[in-house]
């Protein structure tokens, strides 16, 4: 079994060798196609400072896992489900739950999906997403 780790650092080496196509980098317009295409959409300038004029393969791989794997805070956490809090009120339906990871980022299988509900406490279909968080970080 392979960890997270391993999987983003395959994920970003192979980017790399289907765009860069070379040990090293050093055209900007390259480099910006690399970013987009991990979902980074970075101005010119951006870009220019990152790649300094010339960058590795390793060096891009260091780069991006550090930011990659950045561990995720609570407030981070509690940051994402607000923006699913549509009454503002600390909840969010189940619905919109079962929706979001049988449909977005990583799709879960629906079994796994299903699963995962089951287990977080419901009051009239919605539930508390920070007493979720703190439960989850204790």
């Amino acid at each position: 079994m392979t960890t997270i780790e391993e999987d983003l650092s395959k994920e970003l080496s192979d980017a790399w060798d289907q765009i860069i196509k070379s040990p090293n980098c050093t055209n900007i317009n390259t480099f910006g196609s690399l970013m987009r295409y991990l979902g980074q959409n970075l101005p010119p300038t951006e870009l220019a400072n990152i790649l300094g004029g010339n960058m590795s393969k390793q060096q891009f791989l260091d780069m991006q896992g550090s930011v990659m794997t950045k561990e995720t805070t609570d407030e981070d956490v509690l940051e994402a489900f607000k923006v699913f809090d549509k009454n503002g009120n600390g909840r969010i339906d189940m619905s919109d739950l079962r929706f979001l990871l049988s449909n977005q980022g990583d799709k879960l299988d629906v079994n796994i999906c299903a699963d995962i509900c089951s287990r977080i406490s419901t009051q009239n279909g919605s539930f508390d997403f920070r007493d979720l968080v703190n439960r989850l970080s204790n």
